[in-house]
């Protein structure tokens, strides 16, 4: 079993990516169609951030790999000795041997060793972090429009969808 941790070059990046999104799309997220490579909008985003990130040589895509074979992978941006965890995934076929934990074992390991402050879980908060995490921290987006009619037509679906959710969100807590 070998995990690979390689720096990327702008034109690897792609590369790299690709592989990463096909690892991805061969566990639950993409059955379920919520993998990167179910969504063309979602996808094209990660390939321009990830190809913009290696430039500045803040790009990581680590795999775990068995016989050269990417079975679990993980998508980082770093920055400020942080390690950003923006994606991972694993192939559904291993789910049983936990590739996804072996790697990031490794990757604990390897920001260990480079003295990287801390470790960043973006997304929410899953009982599986616990294990990793001594903590969560809240973080919260803004977003300004002008307050006219075309800035309140532009942020009335954003507010609209927001509301939604956190009524959503409030229901679950209390059931």
């Amino acid at each position: 079993v070998a995990v690979t941790f390689s720096s990327l070059t702008a034109t690897s990046a792609t590369d790299a990516l690709l592989e990463a999104f096909q690892v991805e799309a061969r566990s639950w997220k993409g059955k379920a169609g919520s993998a990167l490579d179910c969504s063309l909008r979602l996808r094209g985003f990660f390939l321009n951030l990830g190809v913009q990130l290696a430039a500045q040589g803040k790009l990581v895509v680590a795999f775990l790999r068995l016989n050269n074979v990417p079975i679990a992978m993980q998508i980082a941006a770093v920055h400020s000795r942080t390690y950003w965890l923006l994606k991972i995934g694993h192939d559904e076929e291993w789910a049983k041997v936990s590739p996804g934990f072996q790697l990031m074992m490794d990757v604990v390991r390897m920001i260990h060793e480079l003295r990287f402050r801390r470790l960043e879980f973006l997304g929410a908060a899953e009982p599986w972090l616990n294990i990793w995490a001594t903590g969560a921290r809240e973080y919260t987006n803004l977003f300004f429009v002008p307050y006219t009619l075309g800035g309140i037509r532009a942020a009335a679906p954003i507010a609209g969808r927001r509301m939604i959710s956190r009524i959503l969100s409030s229901g679950t807590r209390r059931g």
